[in-house]
């Protein structure tokens, strides 16, 4: 009875705190501490504040700063010189604050005069199709407010955001949405494609806890996992989508130890994804990076990793 009730008084304390300081000049949203508090909230329970409308709720936009960009102010920034935007996807729990800061990839973009860094930040509770349809709609939005064929589009996705990437560009292609044509490279780092593990651990602890009587409460606020986090488990049977035509994937994978044949890099992987399920869908080595001594938020700031994803930027893709 603890846990939920701890759960819901969380919840009223930041909805207060929410309605008190959304009224001032600046959104707790745009604000550091804010936003991350709210993004690991909507990681938990993202699903349920979508469906209850509730404010906390995070809406799939372009963000600049923190703050709201519309596709027409994106598409403003591209020209016949830097026509190639790059959509940066955060992982679960995350901002778009995760590719930012000095000797990030935010910056290593922005010192190129042909691509465009463009964050994205979204909901990572709620399921990973729904999501990819979101950022597919945003991804068509911007290819009409643009110069339209003239424009370049890769999608670099973190861990969840990897598998949110795949979704939307499979989403754009079913629609058949314009700017899937504009599509150039998914890149995935640390992407959980053949499932995760842990999200497999939650499942298998809350049926554990759900055998003695006593326990069964915990094992109901493990079953309450959000939709995400469910989709992680198997990753959305999205291991099963082969690679689009006329795009080109690349995957970084990392393992803790420096040989990926240790035993212990084979089974932990970065500590969150092993190497199988970060490189699942790959038909071809010749696209497949995996680092040794690396954990899985680490990659984020690692300079090697950096180099392998602005190569593969500036690179042509092969028809």
């Amino acid at each position: 009875r603890a846990v939920p009730l701890g759960v819901a008084t969380l919840g009223a304390v930041a909805g207060a705190v929410w309605g008190a300081r959304s009224t001032r000049e600046r959104p707790v949203s745009e604000t550091v501490t804010g936003s991350r508090w709210q993004a690991a909230l909507n990681a938990t329970l993202g699903d349920r504040l979508a469906d209850d409308r509730s404010p906390l709720a995070i809406e799939t936009s372009f963000r600049h700063e923190a703050a709201v960009v519309s596709p027409a102010d994106v598409a403003a920034q591209l020209d016949g010189t830097r026509s190639h935007a790059v959509l940066l996807l955060h992982g679960m729990g995350q901002t778009e604050s995760c590719w930012q800061g000095p000797g990030g990839l935010v910056e290593a973009l922005g010192t190129d005069g042909t691509l465009l860094p463009v964050s994205v930040r979204y909901n990572s509770g709620r399921p990973v199709d729904e999501v990819g349809a979101e950022v597919a709609a945003l991804i068509e939005a911007l290819w009409q407010a643009g110069p339209g064929p003239e424009i370049e589009i890769s999608l670099v996705g973190f861990s969840m955001g990897g598998l949110v990437a795949r979704a939307a560009v499979a989403a754009a292609a079913e629609g058949g949405h314009r700017s899937a044509g504009g599509v150039r490279h998914i890149i995935t780092v640390g992407t959980p494609h053949g499932g995760s593990y842990w999200a497999k651990a939650a499942r298998m602890a809350a049926a554990g806890l759900a055998i003695a009587r006593t326990t069964r409460p915990l094992a109901r606020f493990l079953d309450g996992r959000s939709a995400a986090i469910q989709d992680l488990e198997w990753a959305h049977g999205l291991e099963r989508l082969p690679p689009l035509p006329g795009v080109r994937h690349h995957f970084v994978a990392g393992t803790v130890t420096g040989d990926r044949r240790h035993p212990v890099g084979f089974l932990l992987g970065d500590l969150v994804v092993r190497v199988e399920s970060a490189t699942a869908p790959a038909v071809t080595s010749d696209n497949v990076t995996v680092l040794g001594g690396r954990s899985h938020v680490a990659m984020l700031a690692d300079a090697e990793v950096r180099s392998h994803l602005m190569g593969w930027l500036r690179s042509a893709v092969d028809d």
